[in-house]
């Protein structure tokens, strides 16, 4: 039981940050911009990790639930971009498959080695490439997107 208490101040910290997914998606709707909110979302997904770190409070599960938490996050933002620019479909398809081959990666080591593995410098630059791919993406400059 306490274990599971132990746990509870991470979890809660991660699963916060979906939030600002939900309002990044609405925004999306609006069609309103959320560069700002995807500069927060990015600094919060760092913070909370250095902040459980610092208190001795980041476990492997709460490793996993910020891995699901970035992968939710990121799912339900592009699908308000995909209902709303049916033409970023192809750009979507391609980072979802991205996602899925990386999860799939994790996933294996995990299973192998018992270790949660989240990328660490590698991910991060992947992420923020990610995040300039879909941006430029979004800008409607067919030479910049062409696929």
């Amino acid at each position: 039981m306490r274990e599971l208490v132990s746990e509870i101040p991470g979890i809660a910290l991660t699963t916060a940050r979906y939030g600002i997914a939900e309002v990044m998606a609405q925004k999306v709707s609006r069609s309103e911009p959320i560069v700002t909110d995807m500069a927060v979302f990015v600094a919060a997904d760092t913070l909370d990790g250095a902040v459980l770190r610092q208190f001795n409070l980041d476990t492997p599960v709460r490793r996993i639930t910020d891995g699901l938490v970035d992968h939710l996050s990121v799912a339900r933002v592009m699908l308000e971009v995909a209902r709303q620019k049916p033409e970023a479909r192809p750009y979507i398809g391609i980072l979802a498959l991205r996602a899925a081959v990386v999860g799939g990666l994790n996933l294996t080591h995990l299973l192998k080695t018992g270790e949660v593995t989240k990328g660490r410098l590698n991910q991060k630059a992947t992420n923020l490439a990610m995040a300039g791919f879909a941006l430029t993406a979004l800008s409607g400059n067919k030479k910049a997107t062409q696929i």
